[in-house]
């Protein structure tokens, strides 16, 4: 009787694992390979491979000699072609045989062919799974031997194999290979060694599904020495015994015609023609209101200067990158209390590149994995897997600008306080910007680069754009198709618009009836707070979402990452201790209430371990001492966002007080406010360089401190370079739009009544570029109860 555990146990273990990959490309006839006598791996093995074995007969081309003599190239590393008689497509078959033929010859472009597959692979067991070949070397493959021209295609097929349940290793003195397998589908923060990405070099008539038969057929004779049987497709969990599983899709296949870094132009579609003349459009007019702007400034005199201006002129000056430049890089300090939240904003929004930046390459092909799994037994690395709390920092800073504005507003205005107004206001500051990213997303994404696993990546996220932009463009994607949401970080987004659609009212509450609006702001805060404990209790979700290398693959397909991290019901506590630090900022300025020096000293320390606390827990759910508890997992998603956002929220009353200096300096550093106006620019791009940067990788990413560092730094850089662009174009017009037409809007009524104040200041020097206003046409938002947003207010990360 077959037994399949015995036999692995006689059979060499690294070699049987290995082996199922190799001799994909074996030059065995598939017709010995699947004799009625009992399968051995190393009687299937290449004559290469083999203990002494005699080269095979048969009408193989590796049977034969080679017209040079000596023996065969195929006999020292096998080449792999879709020749199985099973394969559907006779042209795939005609012309992997001319390719077996051509190789035998030594001809350049099948020896390229050759060289371009992946062969022996190297570093599986210490969690290399990606054996990508040379991408660029297959795809630039064009012949015209035989009747017809010939070009090469390349696929990046997925073979898994799946050990038998019933296999014992327990009674083993050394370890095998089926340990170190077993075990990385086991232990969660392991990269499993069970799954290898192979990328194969064939010729173009072959389909995806050429392929993956054929590659089954291969198969087949290997699964039965393991005691299974190969199938077509992914899903083998079902299945009892060992079984390999091959999976190759058309969209993971690309050729050098239409896909390759040397491909010939594909014809524009509609969506990337409608962005690219959005984009032309914004630039065309930045140039010309840009170069009015100069030459005005140049050789126009003082009153030009300030004359009123034809409503074209205005318009048209909006678009000026110099006057946006100057006023977005402006660091002269207000009289703001919550001026240094632009510090504030730029360093979360470091920490946030940074952590995706560990995302992306956690999820992406890694030579050295074993180095980053022995990371998850340091205590160091808690501060890295729990640094995910980070983002509760800007719903924090947005709940506490939106009542601390609404209320000094309100002050101001009274009546005149629109709530649809501010709606209006927040959509068309955020959305221009939003949708441009989406929109090149959605089109012009995929034609900036390639790779092996440049469909996996690339194309998939431009087709989530081109289908569901329009959730992005209501905000409703994390709750609408979040399995398929546009851009990973841009359910942030989502989930501000709907908490500021919440706060709006219940700030402007807050100011009417301060006591009602205190209690209802009670009642939201508590909610928000049994909300996660429920959710977590009764669907036994995880307190956190663990930041594996397995889980960060696809986010989009984490259970955890879309009911614990993304749902904005997940995230109202935050927002609303912001609320709430907000108004008691505003209420103590107004009544000039101080806090003792030992008052000050206990919040801090209270402020930081509040902060702390959570992180240093969370390492608890990543080591093997976490037994699942649904009662402890359910407090702790309750209350960790509550202890973070509490921290945050006293740091920026304190800093509002007399005793603000001790951080205030760190924070309120006036040369890093313009890079604090970036941060959402900043925000909306980063995450599609580390893709691009992930998705183009020819070959498994080495990690270290080191590499990381480069990585973060080289993020941070190009994301506010690409940020500031991307503002100038489209951010920064908007902005001075919503000036001019408010200005337009508010100067025909009584200036006494103080809605408007145009800012005219005198030239200091004549050819001096900061002589004149940093915009021809602005005016004191403050003094503009239609437009209360003022650059700190709008914090969107």
């Amino acid at each position: 009787m077959w037994d399949p555990i015995s036999k692995m146990a006689r059979t060499p273990s690294l070699f049987c694992y290995v082996s199922v990959i190799l001799l994909l490309a074996s030059p065995v006839p598939i017709a010995r390979a699947q004799q009625d006598t009992e399968p051995s791996l190393l009687s299937l093995a290449p004559p290469s491979l083999g203990p002494e074995s005699p080269a095979p007969a048969g009408g193989s081309v590796a049977a034969s000699k080679s017209s040079s003599g000596g023996m065969p190239f195929s006999w020292t590393l096998p080449p792999f072609a879709p020749v199985s008689p099973r394969v559907p497509s006779e042209r795939c078959r005609a012309d992997s045989e001319l390719y077996l033929k051509e190789l035998e010859s030594l001809t350049l472009w099948a020896a390229e062919m050759f060289d371009a597959s992946a062969k022996f692979p190297t570093g599986l067991l210490h969690g290399s799974t990606l054996e990508a070949g040379n991408f660029d070397e297959c795809l630039a493959i064009e012949t015209t031997s035989g009747t017809h021209p010939m070009s090469a295609k390349y696929c990046l097929s997925s073979v898994r194999l799946r050990l038998p349940a019933s296999l014992e290793l327990e009674n083993h003195k050394h370890q095998l290979i089926w340990h170190k397998i077993k075990n990385s589908t086991l232990i969660p923060y392991h990269k499993r060694r069970d799954l290898l990405y192979w990328g194969l070099c064939i010729p173009s008539s072959c389909s995806a599904l050429d392929l993956q038969i054929h590659l089954q057929h291969s198969l087949e004779p290997f699964a039965a020495a393991l005691g299974g049987e190969a199938v077509v497709g992914s899903d083998i969990d079902e299945l009892d015994g060992p079984t390999i599983s091959v999976t190759v899709e058309e969209s993971h296949c690309q050729r050098g015609d239409t896909d390759g870094p040397q491909s010939r132009s594909k014809p524009l579609t509609t969506g990337e023609i409608i962005v690219g003349c959005w984009f032309a459009l914004a630039l065309l007019l930045v140039i010309g209101g840009t170069g009015y702007d100069v030459y005005q400034r140049t050789f126009g005199t003082k009153e030009d200067q300030f004359k009123n201006k034809g409503a074209m002129e205005k318009y048209l000056l909006c678009f000026s990158a110099y006057a946006n430049g100057l006023k977005l890089f402006e660091d002269e300090v207000s009289d703001n209390p919550l001026q240094f939240l632009n510090g504030a904003k730029f360093y979360s929004i470091c920490l946030i590149i940074m952590g995706h930046r560990i995302f992306f390459s956690l999820g992406g092909p890694i030579m050295n994995s074993q180095y980053v799994e022995q990371f998850y037994n340091s205590f160091e690395v808690v501060i890295l897997l729990g640094g995910t709390i980070v983002v509760d920092t800007f719903f924090t800073i947005s709940g506490c600008l939106l009542s601390f504005i609404i209320l000094t507003e309100y002050k101001k205005y009274k009546s005149q306080l629109s709530i649809p107004i501010l709606y209006i206001n927040r959509f068309i500051r955020l959305t221009p910007l939003y949708m441009a990213v989406v929109g090149l997303y959605a089109t012009l994404l995929p034609r900036i680069s390639s790779g092996p696993m440049w469909p996996q990546r690339i194309k998939v996220e431009s087709d989530r754009c081109s289908n569901n932009w329009w959730t992005n463009l209501l905000y409703i994607n994390s709750f609408v198709k979040p399995e398929d949401m546009c851009m990973l970080q841009s359910w942030y987004l989502s989930s501000d618009m709907q908490l500021f659609v919440l706060g709006a009212p219940l700030a402007l509450l807050l100011a009417k009836r301060p006591n009602l609006g205190k209690i209802v702001l009670a009642a939201f805060l508590i909610i928000s707070s049994i909300i996660p404990f429920v959710l977590t209790y009764v669907l036994s979700l995880e307190p956190i979402f663990p930041v594996y290398m397995e889980t960060v693959k696809d986010l989009l397909a984490n259970e955890a990452y879309l009911t614990t991290y993304v749902p904005t019901y997940m995230r109202g506590s935050p927002y609303f201790i912001g609320m709430l630090m907000g108004y008691l900022i505003y209420d103590h300025r107004q009544r000039k209430v101080t806090i003792s020096p030992v008052t000050a000293v206990i919040g801090y320390v209270l402020c930081t371990s509040a902060m702390m606390a959570p992180i240093l827990i969370s390492w608890l759910f990543y080591t093997p001492l976490w037994t699942y508890n649904p009662l402890w997992a359910a407090f702790y998603a309750s209350l960790h966002r509550i202890s973070w956002s509490g921290g945050i929220g006293w740091g920026i009353y304190a800093l509002t007080t007399e005793y603000g200096w001790l951080f205030g300096r760190f924070f309120g550093w006036k040369r890093i406010f313009p890079l604090g106006r970036l941060t959402y620019s900043a925000f909306l791009v980063h995450c599609g360089l580390q893709l691009i940067d992930v998705a183009s990788l020819r070959a498994p990413l080495y990690l270290s401190i080191y590499n990381m560092t480069l990585s973060v730094m080289a993020d941070t850089i190009l994301s506010f370079l690409l940020g500031f662009f991307m503002s100038i174009l489209f951010e920064a017009p908007v902005l001075s739009l919503q000036r001019v037409l408010l200005q337009s809007t508010k100067i025909k009524k009584d200036t006494d009544e103080g809605m408007v104040s145009v800012v005219e200041e005198p030239a200091k020097t004549v050819g001096d570029p900061l002589a004149f206003p940093t915009h021809p046409y602005t005016f004191h938002q403050q003094d503009n109860s239609a437009y209360i947003h003022d650059e700190n207010q709008d914090v969107h990360l």
